[in-house]
């Protein structure tokens, strides 16, 4: 790009933001013999308790609350890092699959064993 037209990545992402469309493919399948998507949850996700899922989640949404007020993205790299406390760092992406999984099934919070 021409340095006149450079810009931040951050700013030329939030300029760009109506065209991305990362992690919408990215999907779970419910098993249609199972009453929740835990099932079909990641083996990370199985392997917290009860408790780190929910705050996992909360923590999650405070990015999209924080992201509305500031006219952002929450997917930020600050964000993304910080998640690494609930998860190793390579499986933090799969977090945002279940955050949207727990947006359509809040029963995924509680494994078959703490509902």
């Amino acid at each position: 790009m021409h340095p006149e037209f450079h810009l931040p990545f951050d700013k030329w992402i939030l300029k760009i933001k109506d065209h991305l469309a990362v992690g919408e493919s990215t999907t779970i399948q419910k098993d249609p013999n199972k009453s929740s998507y835990f099932d079909a949850m990641p083996m990370f996700w199985k392997n917290m308790n009860k408790t780190t899922r929910l705050r996992c989640i909360e923590t999650i949404e405070e990015f999209h609350e924080e992201a509305k007020r500031n006219n952002s993205l929450p997917w930020t790299k600050y964000n993304i890092l910080s998640l690494s406390k609930f998860v190793n760092i390579q499986y933090v992406h799969g977090l945002r699959v279940c955050y949207d999984i727990y947006k359509k099934d809040k029963s995924v919070i509680s494994g078959p064993s703490e509902r």
